[in-house]
Order: structure tokens, then sequence, then C-alpha cells
């Protein structure tokens, strides 16, 4: 397939084209510069099925000047009706996209990727060794239009230097470059130049962006806040405002974030006292059978910031474990190959351990009314043509006490072939709050072929010693080894069914006591699973059996699971995701069998092109033998109502009940005024009330937060 040929063989250099003066970013190409820049037009299809042009005419134009990276796209004759949605940021998934990638280290595993809808609306993400970020955010300029026939759309982009991070040599440079452009009507994928599905090595196959950078700058970023608070609890009469008697949750001055380019490649970051508030809310979860504490994404702009040279595969840094952070100091630097990242930060409200076991100093008492210093140290060596070896140390500390945490680790990715990952770790921690003393191990290995096309296949072995604590990091279990295979074939049938992916997994879990001998508990899966694509509707459906034994005298329970799951567009304006599962499983509160049913559905309406409306309904049962059913239901409806690219309102429901929850309603509704990342002002009000035995409201909260990115 000639198509294929170009994915195996060399891509030719991209080179941007150099202009005299800064371009006009409105959405129209209609600057003078434009008129003189090389096109891209050759976009094929990457997803669901390879192969294939995009429909229309689609033309990427690409030129700069001393301060910033344009990028202009022009889609005509598309021959359907174009999505796109005047929406908040980063919520544009569903509408017609222009996506740029690219890796300005040169280094086949990283990369700054920016999406932007016809609209001009923008979505960013950060590609790192470990994965993809979805929270990190920068600031760019862009514009858009769509044809008054609905048949077409163009785009501007302009991408300032001191926004990206690269080498900071300054003069002629090369780039990877991918640029894609989706098409939801019909669930397709275009890109140039064209991609394998899941290549391990995507940027490293990028086409070469050639061009001209300016010398490294002695970049400053500051981002001070002002958070205004009140909040009210129930008494036994009435609400109870909390008033000014604690100054710093009525009045929260802030700095969000202070960076500084020691040199072009060096930057140091700062933070004192960063407001988390009621800004980004996070959802609650819903789980009958949960036996370990929930992870959260992380929102924050000091802790996004370089984030990802702190990363591993063991994840020994998890930066939402510093709940308060009192100060925090980071340096991020990039040296040729090597790339290192140091954190510091004292957290004035410490959590608990999260493993199931003790961990001396760590427990709740231990931390209650303390605070607590987290230091993290992290060099990774670039290596193996798009892999790497890395080395990290971590420690915490509980003030004035005793109990100290260190870990030291090694990991390391080689990539080989189309699909082909190797990758490894190992991490040893000691634990000790000056009387006891926990030591131990973790690590693990995998082998993985990506699926993309014919054969998807992964084996993984992972140790975890019963000494072994991660306080710096989100390890719930220690004492456990576990190991698995899967394998999948992905067939390409054409016509209406893109592709069709049956698969198989087998794992094998089992726990150790703290002498490391077998004490029966763990659990063996088998699944089989089947997914298929038919354009913008995929259906997965998933079987299983399981046996699983837990409890001092282990109870073996065997159990299955049956799952099937939906997800797709009606039209444009209404997609939906309605999910059911049920079987037998292992009731972790009882020891006992139980019969287990789970539904849920969400769905997605945009009746106007500035109107966006969330909903879902999550309803779990749990029948443990002997024993009465457990209920847990919740239901959710966030609304966004954008007034212009950067006015918006946002409004949050939601209702959980049953006899494993309590009867209460959340509710929230918030301005917002967001004139980009690090600059926004917003305005709130939230209330929960319990259901109960009639409505009262349990707490109340108003607030108003500022920020200002200030660049000088």
């Amino acid at each position: 397939m000639w198509w294929w040929a170009a994915v195996a063989g060399a891509v030719e250099p991209v080179h941007a084209t150099r202009v005299a003066s800064p371009i006009v970013i409105d959405g129209h190409l209609d600057d003078a510069a434009w008129q003189i820049t090389p096109q891209i037009t050759e976009l094929l299809r990457s997803e669901p099925a390879e192969g294939g042009l995009a429909p229309g005419v689609t033309e990427v134009r690409l030129a700069y000047d001393d301060d910033a990276l344009y990028v202009g796209v022009r889609v005509d004759e598309a021959g359907y009706a174009i999505r796109s949605h005047l929406a908040p940021r980063e919520q544009i998934d569903e509408d017609d996209q222009i996506g740029i990638y690219l890796d300005t280290f040169r280094d086949g595993q990283t990369a700054a990727i920016f999406y932007i809808n016809p609209h001009g609306v923008q979505q960013d993400f950060r590609l790192t060794p470990a994965g993809i970020s979805f929270t990190w955010d920068i600031v760019y300029e862009t514009g858009g239009s769509i044809d008054d026939d609905g048949d077409g759309y163009t785009i501007e982009v302009r991408l300032p230097f001191r926004s990206l991070d690269f080498p900071g040599d300054g003069g002629p440079s090369e780039w990877g470059l991918y640029i894609t452009r989706k098409v939801p009507t019909f669930g397709e994928k275009f890109t140039f130049p064209p991609r394998v599905r899941r290549d391990p090595r995507l940027m490293l196959r990028a086409a070469p962006l050639v061009l001209e950078t300016p010398p490294g700058r002695r970049r400053i970023d500051l981002i001070p806040g002002l958070t205004l608070a009140q909040t009210a609890a129930a008494g036994p009469e009435r609400l109870e405002w909390s008033g000014f008697s604690a100054p710093l949750d009525t009045v929260h001055p802030s700095v969000e974030l202070a960076r500084y380019g020691v040199t072009p490649d060096t930057a140091v970051a700062a933070t004192i006292i960063p407001d988390f508030s009621q800004i980004e809310a996070d959802e609650t979860p819903i789980d009958l059978n949960q036996r370990f504490a929930f992870q959260f994404d992380e929102r924050r702009p000091f802790f996004l910031d370089g984030f990802d040279l702190l990363e591993d595969r063991s994840a020994t840094v998890y930066t939402r474990s510093i709940v308060e952070p009192l100060y925090g100091i980071k340096l991020s630097s990039r040296e040729g190959n090597v790339a290192t990242g140091l954190l510091h930060s004292v957290d004035g409200q410490p959590s608990g351990t999260v493993n199931e076991n003790p961990t001396p100093g760590f427990e709740g008492g231990d931390v209650d009314g303390r605070s607590a210093a987290t230091t993290a140290a992290r060099v990774r060596l670039d290596a193996f043509d798009g892999g790497y070896v890395g080395m990290i140390l971590a420690d915490k500390r509980i003030i004035n006490t005793t109990a100290t945490h260190d870990a030291f680790g090694l990991d390391l990715a080689i990539p080989f072939g189309e699909r082909w990952l190797v990758g490894a770790s190992a991490l040893r921690s000691v634990t000790t709050d000056g009387d006891d003393t926990l030591t131990g191990e973790s690590s693990g290995i995998t082998v993985t072929r990506a699926t993309g096309k014919a054969l998807g296949t992964q084996l993984g072995l992972a140790d975890v010693g019963p000494g072994f604590r991660n306080e710096t990091g989100f390890v719930t279990q220690s004492g456990t080894r576990f190991g698995y295979a899967s394998a999948d074939w992905t067939f390409e049938p054409g016509g209406w069914l893109d592709t069709v992916t049956p698969g198989v997994y087998v794992g094998r879990f089992t726990e150790r006591d703290e002498r490391g001998a077998a004490t029966g508990e763990g659990n063996v899966l088998a699944t089989f699973d089947l997914t298929s694509v038919a354009g913008a509707h995929e259906l997965a459906l998933e079987g299983s059996v399981t046996r699983t034994a837990e409890g001092t005298s282990p109870v073996e329970v065997p159990g299955y699971w049956l799952a099937a799951e939906y997800g797709g567009a009606i039209g444009g304006g209404l997609e939906l995701y309605p999910s059911v599962g049920a079987g037998r499983v292992l009731d972790f509160a009882t020891l006992q069998p139980a019969d287990q049913i789970e539904a849920a559905i969400s769905a997605l309406i945009r009746p106007i092109s500035s109107l966006r409306l969330e909903s879902e309904i999550e309803a779990q049962r749990l029948t443990p033998a002997g024993g009465s059913p457990l209920d847990a239901n919740a239901v959710r409806q966030r609304v966004y109502w954008q007034l212009d690219r950067v006015h918006g309102v946002r409004i949050i429901a939601e209702q959980t009940f049953g006899a494993a929850l309590s009867d209460r309603f959340t509710g929230s509704i918030m301005l917002t005024r967001l004139v980009h990342p690090g600059t926004a002002a917003y305005l709130g009000w939230s209330e929960s009330i319990t259901t109960e035995g009639g409505l009262q409201t349990q707490s109340r909260a108003i607030f108003a937060k500022v920020t200002a990115l200030m660049r000088p």
C-alpha cells in the first residue's frame, strides 16, 4: 500500500517561511505572508482504519517571525456539515478540529499538542514518556471562521516562542511535526505525515520542521492570585458563617506560579499558598465495593509546570498527595539529551498513608495537625532512539517528628520496531518513625506491541515487597505479585464497519505476608472482549471469569462478569454513552460472595452552539449472600453556557442517594472570565443540602477568585 510505504519511509522536511512582520490572528488567511507560504495538502486517514485522503481540500501553511510560530489552515469543499461550537476552553472533542503536534526537543518522546476548532476554541495536551496529560495548559492565540454555507472553515494559530520550551541555542532548528484533522461526523482522523495507530514511537516518525528559533530568553512568568470566600455550616438552629475568624480562609492571597528562566535551558519555579478552592470540582466517585482510596488529576499551575520531568514508571511522585502546600520550589532543566527535575514543597495539611497496612509515622493520627516536607529529584537520559533511562530520589518527612520516608528508583523504556516497547522499573523504599522501620522494593517489567492494526499484545510482571511504601506517590497495597498476558487482533473489514478487535487477557495476582510467604489471598482472572468501530460509533463487549480469595483464613469466591458499553454521536447535537455490567464478585466488606449490577448512561446535548448540557445517571446494587442489597445512585447535570470566547456560566448539580450513600444534593453556579490560562476571574456559589427526613442546608459557600499572568 502506498500510504504504508509513506509511514515506513523517510519524511521530507517541512520548511516554515520566515515573515518580516507579525501575522494578524483573526481567522482569515488574508495576510500577504500566507500567500508566499508553501502548503501541506495531503493528510491521510489514521483512525479508525488506515488509508485514504481527508474529505474536501485541506491546506496547511507554517510561518514564523522573531517571536512566534504561525499555523494557517484552510478546509474547503468538505462535503458535510462542519461541527463547531462556542465552547469553554478544552471542551471541543465533539467538534471538527485541527491538531498541531510539536516535538521541540526532537527527542521522539515528548510533544506539545494543540487542537483548535473552527470557532478558534483551544485545547492543549502534553505528551510525555509516561503518556498524555490533559490538564497541561499554555498561552497561545487562535482565530477561526466558518464559511456561510457551512462547507469549510479557516483557522489561524500563533504559538509564542516564549510559551514553548526548546533548546536555547537559537538559530537553525529542527522540530518534530504532526498535523491532524479530526472529522467527528465520520469518526475519522487524518494526519500528516501518515502515522500508525498507537505507535509507541509516534514523535520519532514526525516530519522534520525546519525554522530559526530565537536565542533562549530569561523568561519570567508570574501568576498572583486572590481568593475571597465565605463558608457556612449547619448549626443547631441555622447556618453559622465562618466570618473573619480565619483570615486566610476568607481573604487568601497567593502566588499560584512564579517562574524564572535562569538560563535558556533551565528554569526555577515557585508557589506560595496556592488556592485549590472550588474552581475545579472533583466529581463524587461511586464504588459500592470500594477497597482503596480514589486518585484525582492535578490541576494546580505550579505542579503542572515541568511535571513530566518528575514522571517515572513507578509513579513515585503523586502531587495531589500534597494537599495544602504552604510553598513549593521546582527546578526544571533540559541540556542536550539530559532532563532534570527537582521539587520541594511543605504541606500544611498532609493526608495520612493510603496503604492498607500500617505505615510507621504516616498514619492519620501521626500527621494530624502537623506539616510535611516533600522533596523529589529525577534525572532522565534520552537513549535507545526514542527511549530513555531514568533515576529518581524522593523524600517525605513529617516536620518536628522522626517520621521519614525515602525512595530511590531506576526505570527505562526501550522502543523497537513499529510498535514494540520494553519498559522496566525498580524502586526501593525506607520508611521509619524512629522506632519501627520498613524497607522494601517494587519492580516491574512490560513488553508491549501496541494495539493498532493486526496483532497487539502485552506481557507484564510486577512485584511489590511487603515492606514497600510510597508516601510521595500512591501505592495502596504492598506484598503483592502480579503477572499478566494479553493479546488482540484488529481487523479492517471495510464497508460500514471500520475495525473489529477481539482480545483475551489472563492475569494472576497473589498477596504475601511480611516474611514474603504467600497468604493464599489473591485472584485469577481471564477475560474475553470484543470492540467494533463503525465511524462515530463504538461498541464494546466483555466477559470474564475470576477466582478471588481474601481474608485471614482466605474465603475463595468464584465469580464472573458480563458487560457492554456503547459510545457514539447521533447527529451533530447528541452523544450517548450507555453501559451495563453484572456478575458475581467478592464483597470486600463482608468477605462473602455478592451479586453486583452496574448501569450508567451519560449524554452530551448541544441544542445551540453556545450551550452544552452534560447529563449522567449512575446506579449500582451490591447484594451480599444472605444479606440485604445495598444501593448507590447518582444523578449529575452540568450546564455550560458560553457567552463568547472569554465569558461563560457553569452550573453543576448532583444528587446522590441509596442505602450505601447519604441522600444529598450539591449544587453550584460559577461565572467565568478566562482570557487565557493564568488570567481569569471567577465568581461562584455552592450549596450542599441533605434530603434525608426533609430538606436542610448542610453547607454553603460564596467565593470569588482572580488570577493574572504577568510576563515582564
